[in-house]
């Protein structure tokens, strides 16, 4: 989100300076392990497909500016039961947003997909315009598209206080002190700064298994996947791409920190993969049994697991933006628009009322 608002203002033409807290890209947040799902067919709420669909083209423009591949389009399934919440929800936002998506039954499934084995009574929802990114690759593209721009940017370098005084912001980092009339944090798992809520911090781990049957290639039908095994959890995934293998991971769930800097600081108890392997095994017929790699990452919860974007509510002249709740990812793009055009207009670009901070004191 940061290394996607710098380059957004400093093509706007204004003075940025970027302060990154680690070096860029880095496995200390939520922002890496090779791929993360896009879709706009979105369950968690229709009124995120307008940031979705102007996220696809900010994705799309970064790749013609950098000469970098970052989006591969190879369709997202989902799967459920015909009373899944995850599937009314892409239905509906579908219909809300006319959307081009193709309803499967269990047949239609089997035949077209037969590389996964899910229950008799599944059925499907194929968005065939939908695919991942590569994540580390977005974050390095945007940071040498700000700094190409014009932005300054500092790595390991973090903020330890700031005051308003006068018209000026005073920030205070571990290195220096700098004075600006605006300031937008988008500090992920680090977002301490809300008192009146509570940011949950959950870590996930993503793991990749050895696979030759479910190899990316451009003309073959090997989607990445979303599976929702009602509660047993909600499972997702992206093809094999390179070495490492086929993706996987649990979307539900998650392990509670106390502190975002505890992300590696102890082995995983693996429970994760253990829920991987006896759900997993059977649906995507793979041995399942020793993965090549694994890493963790966090979940910034807010309350009610929707986004936040707002100005600060002890100070006018800061912007923020937090609690991503596992699906923020693909919306960096557009996110970083939002909160160049807040800072410098105090108007965001698109509806994002329902993302105000204001939602959980009224």
């Amino acid at each position: 989100m940061g290394s996607a608002t710098c380059a957004h203002l400093a093509q706007s033409g204004v003075s940025v300076l970027g302060l990154e807290k680690h070096s860029l890209p880095h496995h200390k947040g939520s922002s890496h392990g090779n791929t993360r799902v896009i879709r706009q067919a979105y369950f968690e709420h229709p009124d995120y497909v307008p940031l979705l669909k102007a996220a696809y083209k900010h994705w799309h423009k970064l790749e013609e500016e950098t000469q970098r591949r970052l989006f591969f389009k190879t369709g997202v399934l989902v799967c459920g039961s015909k009373d899944s919440e995850m599937i009314a929800g892409i239905q509906k936002s579908a219909h809300t947003h006319q959307l081009q998506t193709d309803l499967l039954s269990n047949l239609e499934l089997r035949s077209q997909f037969p590389q996964f084995k899910l229950p008799e009574h599944y059925i499907g929802i194929l968005e065939k315009n939908a695919g991942f990114l590569k994540v580390e690759d977005c974050v390095e593209s945007y940071h040498q598209l700000a700094k190409r721009s014009g932005a300054a940017l500092h790595e390991n370098e973090f903020v330890t206080s700031w005051k308003k005084n006068g018209t000026t912001l005073e920030v205070q980092t571990n290195q220096s002190q700098y004075f600006t009339q605006k300031l937008i944090l988008t500090q992920g798992a680090w977002s301490n700064f809300l008192k009146s809520i509570k940011l949950k911090i959950l870590r996930k781990t993503m793991y990749w298994f050895k696979d030759e049957k479910l190899q990316y290639h451009p003309s073959k039908q090997t989607p990445s996947y979303l599976f929702d095994l009602n509660s047993e959890g909600i499972f997702y995934g992206t093809p094999t791409i390179d070495s490492l293998g086929l993706k996987v991971a649990v979307h539900s769930g998650g392990e509670m920190l106390n502190n975002p800097n505890e992300l590696h600081s102890f082995p995983s108890a693996h429970e994760e993969f253990k829920l991987i392997k006896d759900k997993l095994c059977h649906i995507l017929n793979l041995d399942l049994s020793t993965y090549t790699q694994f890493t963790h990452c966090m979940y910034t919860m807010s309350p009610d697991s929707h986004f936040i974007i707002d100005q600060h509510p002890a100070c006018d002249e800061i912007y923020f933006a937090c609690g991503f709740s596992g699906h923020g990812f693909k919306f960096a793009s557009v996110i970083g628009e939002i909160l160049s055009k807040l800072a410098l207009t105090g108007k965001p670009p698109y509806p994002i009322d329902f993302l105000k901070l204001s939602r959980f004191t009224r």
